[in-house]
């Protein structure tokens, strides 16, 4: 799907990597430190959309309640109860979150993981492995023990994610050096049948969370092909610790191309808001931005409440708070694109919502 002429890339990998793009970065660090940038305290799950019977503008409005996962403290048993016993309709968002622990505390010894994996309900063992590919310090100095350490020790059905870890560890550790970051992605991609792009932009974020301004400058080094994708992970960034004040934002876009803009205001309108809060709050921000660039961020949202299973009635209604008819309509039309439909379902542990008759 285009809009405005820009397109939304990898809309058809949602099964897999829709939870990279919603965690990846930002939240993966903050999941292993339990702190936000600035060393203060935070819950991760505070840009996560909420569930789908929280109405949609109600102002600010709290999160499910996601169950802190610590193996240095619980036993794999414990924290796989903890997780079983999250409502169903976020337990995909803590399964991550265990992957994830389950990465940073047992590193590579994937003998040690598939026992979690194995105590999960068999639609969320993905999840589990895309969690944990995040966090997990492949060695990138053995790709090839790497490869059959990963091939012994993960199903097959799983190794998407994981191999896209493998890019991810690479471009977080010489994210500075493009040439060597692209010429090792686009092998390693091309061996195991994944894009080299998604873990180039996840790495290079990671590698810079602390600086996005140093990432976004660095992005003008990389191939024209990754700069968009790069550019909307930084934009998740930026909307997670700076969220929707245009004063802040908008600023760090200047250099930025104009195939790259729109992408990158996805990324920060997608991080910086969920559907537990009034759309209201994305007014100042759509005001500010170009056509192109609040298309984007429309989009953005539209896909988000697809995601979570609101209806066309919902959005409608809740539209007209944006003060904006075209802007509403913009949102109602992309959010239908969406509806019921594989790419805008992301709970891999919930039944599929039948499709909006045609």
């Amino acid at each position: 799907m285009a809009t405005e002429g820009v397109v939304l890339r990898d809309l058809s990998t949602v099964g897999s990597l829709a939870l990279c793009a919603l965690w990846c970065g930002w939240v993966g660090a903050t999941l292993v430190s339990g702190t936000s940038q600035s060393g203060e305290p935070r819950s991760p799950l505070q840009a996560v959309p909420a569930a789908a019977d929280i109405p949609l503008a109600v102002g600010e409005a709290g999160l499910p309640d996601i169950p802190t996962i610590d193996l240095r403290q619980q036993s794999m048993d414990e924290a796989v109860q903890a997780v079983l016993e999250t409502p169903q309709a976020h337990r995909w968002m803590a399964v991550f979150s265990l992957g994830e622990q389950v990465g940073a505390h047992h590193g590579r010894d994937l003998a040690k993981a598939r026992p979690f994996a194995l105590a999960l309900p068999d639609a969320l063992q993905g999840t589990f492995y895309n969690g944990l590919a995040h966090t997990a310090p492949w060695d990138i100095e053995d790709v090839g023990a790497q490869v059959e350490a990963i091939e012994a020790g993960v199903p097959e059905a799983h190794r998407k994610g994981i191999w896209i870890g493998v890019l991810i560890r690479y471009a977080t550790l010489h994210g500075d050096d493009p040439e060597g970051v692209v010429a090792f992605a686009s092998s390693f991609a091309a061996a195991h049948g994944v894009d080299a792009v998604d873990g180039v932009r996840i790495g290079v974020q990671q590698r810079y969370r602390a600086d996005p301004a140093k990432a976004l400058t660095l992005l003008g080094r990389y191939p024209e092909e990754y700069q968009a994708a790069m550019a909307e992970e930084v934009g998740w960034r930026v909307g997670s610790e700076l969220g929707l004040d245009p004063e802040k934002v908008i600023p760090l876009a200047k250099d930025l191309s104009a195939e790259s803009r729109p992408r990158f205001f996805h990324g920060a309108c997608r991080s910086a808001w969920n559907p537990s809060v009034s759309l209201g709050v994305l007014r100042p921000l759509l005001g500010a931005l170009a056509q192109t660039e609040r298309s984007q961020c429309l989009t953005a949202v539209g896909f988000a409440l697809a995601q979570v299973g609101r209806s066309s009635a919902q959005v409608a209604q809740a539209a007209g708070i944006l003060g904006n008819a075209e802007w509403a309509a913009t949102l109602v039309e992309v959010h239908g694109q969406f509806e019921g439909t594989e790419q805008g379902w992301l709970n891999p542990d919930l039944e599929r919502p039948e499709p909006p008759p045609h």
